[in-house]
């Protein structure tokens, strides 16, 4: 494989930095005959980069790892990509619109039970404070506690 690579690179070189410019110079003298060897020498040199880079590009693919590299990147993509749009999501409201269209029942359901759960807090809350002020007035036995607690059922 070396010897493939440094004979990709030596007729790399040979036709860009060798034969082209000694062609082109030849030309443009009026020493050779039509533009023809020239653009021979133009695709030689093409001809020689393509080989070149087609040898490097099969040498990154054939080393241990590069595919297992390279799935971890694109992994990684993917997820900054899912938390990227999570987060935008997040910033605007109306998009959450979009959302209650194709999941309208289970939305509805959630922002139900949601609502039930807040006014169970603020129940709870009440009790809590109205407790509280009856054991500092001084009628901290446990009877207000539970009269406390029945009126605000």
């Amino acid at each position: 494989m070396e010897a493939e690579s440094r004979g990709a690179l030596c007729s790399l070189l040979e036709a860009s930095v060798w034969e082209f410019p000694l062609v082109l110079q030849k030309w443009v003298l009026g020493l050779g005959g039509d533009s023809r060897e020239v653009e021979e020498a133009v695709l030689k040199a093409c001809q020689a980069w393509t080989n070149l880079a087609d040898q490097a590009m099969e040498r990154i693919f054939q080393a241990e790892g590069f595919i297992g590299l390279l799935g971890a990147s694109v992994k990684h993509l993917v997820q900054c990509h899912r938390v990227a749009r999570d987060f935008m999501e997040s910033l605007m409201p109306d998009s959450g619109a979009v959302k209650a269209a194709t999941n309208g029942a289970e939305v509805r359901e959630l922002s139900e039970a949601v609502a039930r759960l807040r006014r169970e807090v603020r129940a709870l809350t009440a009790r809590v404070n109205l407790i509280d002020r009856r054991d500092g007035a001084g009628g901290g036995t446990q009877e207000s506690a539970q009269h406390a607690a029945n009126e605000g059922a």
